[in-house]
């Protein structure tokens, strides 16, 4: 977010930023080489692969709420990040961090994340940086406009 420029924070906090970027960043490499001799899939679920699979959807906006931030399992768009939204390319250190030194600084000054809910999991369609610093700063709750969508059981096929 442009409101939240790293120069004009603490310098401890711009420092615990990147330190703490920089090691989930490697933590993510090394879970993925992990992953590849395992077998595990480290890939994000993508709610496109999810709205295939149901037939007639009903949408829900339920406004803003906060939500766990463990049940935040996937995105509805572009994904630089693996299933735990770990960021998998350095090039989104700044705006990473950016958005790290604003919610170590004040929470609040952040806008809620957009989510769309399926069950009892979200999918982010606006927010993916947030979710990520969320995680790496164990954040247990987090504020999401939510759009519900669930399968239309009305419908006779």
């Amino acid at each position: 977010m442009n409101q939240h420029r790293t120069r004009h924070h603490s310098p401890n906090l711009v420092q615990r930023a990147g330190s703490l970027f920089e090691w989930i960043f490697i933590k993510a490499k090394i879970k993925g080489w992990i992953a590849k001799i395992t077998g595990e899939s480290r890939t994000i679920r993508y709610l496109d692969s999810m709205v295939e699979t149901m037939d007639d959807v009903e949408v829900e906006h339920l406004g803003v709420h906060p939500i766990r931030v463990e049940n935040i399992v996937g995105t509805q768009g572009r994904m630089n990040y693996d299933k735990e939204f770990f960021p998998l390319q350095h090039r989104d250190k700044k705006r990473w961090m950016s958005v790290a030194v604003a919610m170590m600084s004040d929470i609040t000054s952040l806008s809620p994340i957009s989510v769309v809910q399926v069950g009892d999991e979200y999918f982010t369609s606006d927010g993916n940086h947030r979710v990520s610093v969320a995680r790496a700063l164990n954040k247990l709750y987090m504020d999401a406009d939510i759009t519900r969508w669930t399968q239309d059981t009305t419908t006779q096929h």
